[in-house]
């Protein structure tokens, strides 16, 4: 069974973590999934799995997969990356909201349509 979360994929009750993206891809893909770890064996048997490294340049490797318009998932796959732009967005906010109370000065010269933008966002 799997299950799309803010933080990763869950498949059989393991959660492999990541973050969701949201792009116009080169490839026509909608959202992407890049894995903090590499993709366990069971959601590399679901998913097309892309591992775009080059070993002689990258220290770090990176897989990903990619979820175009007509995937039977992309309803799921939009809760998650909406749920985690969500808890982003908010942990921001919660961080300008300190600022803007303890250095107003610097928050009203960086930091003030930032904060802004995210009050229209999570309201």
């Amino acid at each position: 069974m799997i299950k799309f979360m803010y933080n990763g994929i869950k498949i059989n009750g393991k959660l492999i973590k990541g973050s969701w993206n949201k792009a116009g891809y080169t490839n026509g893909a909608k959202y992407a999934f890049y894995a903090d770890s590499y993709f366990c064996k069971e959601l590399r048997e679901c998913f097309q799995v892309i591992n775009k490294t080059e070993i002689m340049e990258d220290y770090f490797e990176t897989e990903t997969i990619y979820f175009f318009e007509n995937d039977k998932n992309i309803k799921e796959i939009e809760k998650a990356y909406n749920s985690q732009e969500f808890k982003r967005n908010t942990k921001r906010f919660k961080k300008l909201e300190k600022m803007r109370i303890e250095q107003p000065f610097r928050f009203e010269m960086y930091y003030k349509t930032d904060y802004e933008e995210l009050q229209k966002k999570l309201a």
